[in-house]
């Protein structure tokens, strides 16, 4: 109910004659705008993982009533249908698995819309970050290796070089742990764990 006020207002001439008018006035309820804290928010997801929650972005309203009731929505763009948020709560989740290979970062846009005539909305933004999950193995450069080798070389004879790609270290953004070679099926051979070079033990 908005606020109603009654009033009087008198007229008197220089005879003492007096003139009366009743006045009301209605405060009406001046829609504004909802507002969200910040401009930006940040958030970020692992790769490859369904069903993350990412958090809640609620905007404010300093209206009453009706025009404070907020609903919120995800506008469209790149990779916004991964995503889902609560209408009522501004809880935004993610639904689809995102591929850190593909997409390594995403801006969702959110929007408050209030039930004002006409409504009225706002935006900001939820910047996301995709991150690695870890999980490739690396790649030698070859699918097989061959050496030959005299007999009766001393130890420490270079046999032959193998190196390996972490494809989830070629990324900028996050570095894996580095590379470490083993070599098992002979004591006459070794490997060094960091150069990925095969020496003769014997």
């Amino acid at each position: 109910v908005e606020p109603w006020f009654d009033m009087i207002v008198y007229a008197t001439d220089n005879e003492g004659n007096v003139g009366a008018v009743s006045v009301g006035v209605v405060l009406v309820n001046v829609n504004h705008p909802p507002r969200f804290p910040q401009p930006e928010f940040f958030s970020s997801v692992v790769g490859d993982t369904p069903a993350q929650l990412l958090g809640a972005y609620p905007a404010v309203d300093t209206d009453v009533g009706g025009n404070a009731v907020l609903t919120y929505s995800l506008d469209m763009g790149p990779f916004t249908e991964h995503f889902v948020i609560n209408p009522n709560t501004a809880v935004i989740s993610q639904i689809e698995p995102l591929d850190f290979y593909v997409v390594q970062q995403i801006n969702l846009t959110v929007r408050a819309t209030d039930a004002g005539t006409p409504p009225l909305s706002t935006t900001t933004i939820v910047s996301v970050e995709v991150l690695d999950n870890q999980d490739n193995r690396p790649v030698f450069s070859q699918a097989s290796y061959t050496a030959s080798l005299p007999e009766n070389q001393p130890a420490g004879t270079f046999v032959l070089l193998v190196s390996a790609l972490d494809i989830s270290s070629t990324t900028t953004r996050v570095r894996n742990n580095t590379i470490a070679f083993t070599l098992e099926g002979s004591a006459l051979f070794a490997i060094d764990s960091v150069t990925g070079s095969i020496t003769t033990t014997a």
